[in-house]
């Protein structure tokens, strides 16, 4: 197989971390991540990527197979997986477009009530400004689904030993070279192991 060919038939799971920086904490925000892990009024699911739900290489973001959404629970670089989406489509592929004003219609609610994306946020603000929307979606998802127990992902040589009988996390070392991880958005160290760039939210794995 040539390597034009190999590159064409690639495929990347892409881990999210969600609910981290100060957006969150001004003012009364509605994170956009939160309809990641939730169903719409018409039982779909949506998902948005952070930090503004736009995927700036189009081309990775075509070959997108899954997204792992990941939260930071300790010092270091531990992570718990919050969710998974697999059966993956495209609902953005460009900033400001058409696509992500039809979007903003996506319904969330019961029987008793009817929200929109456009007005469940529609009033969070960016450094005292509003917050304009680049997208409202980043994919749409066949399959959404939470872990049944705790598991933790440690970015490092190791997973520390489980000396609690009691605890029933699950534990992955995340160890990775630089042909497997992309390099712009991990810092690799001498050792092999790895750890996420300063601003990074979004990071990708070759598989």
């Amino acid at each position: 197989m040539s390597k034009q060919n190999s590159e064409q038939d690639e495929k990347l799971i892409l881990i999210n971390q969600l609910y981290a920086g100060t957006y969150l904490k001004e003012g009364y925000n509605v994170g956009h991540g939160v309809i990641n892990m939730i169903p719409t009024k018409n039982n779909e699911h949506y998902l948005y990527i952070t930090p503004k739900g736009t995927i700036k290489d189009k081309t990775k973001a075509s070959k997108v197979e899954s997204v792992i959404f990941v939260r930071h629970i300790s010092k270091g670089q531990v992570y718990e997986i919050v969710g998974i989406a697999t059966e993956l489509a495209l609902t953005n592929k460009g900033n400001r477009n058409d696509n992500c004003k039809n979007n903003g219609d996506i319904k969330y609610g019961n029987e008793s009530i009817n929200a929109p994306l456009k007005d469940i946020f529609a009033e969070n603000a960016y450094h005292g400004q509003p917050d304009i929307t680049e997208a409202y979606t980043t994919f749409k998802a066949g399959i959404v689904k939470a872990p049944k127990m705790p598991i933790t992902i440690y970015l490092s040589s190791s997973c520390p030993d489980n000396k609690n009988q009691a605890d029933i996390t699950s534990k992955i070392n995340l160890q990775c070279t630089s042909s497997k991880m992309d390099k712009k958005m991990f810092n690799q160290k001498r050792d092999g192991t790895i750890s996420p760039s300063k601003h990074a939210s979004i990071y990708f794995i070759k598989i």
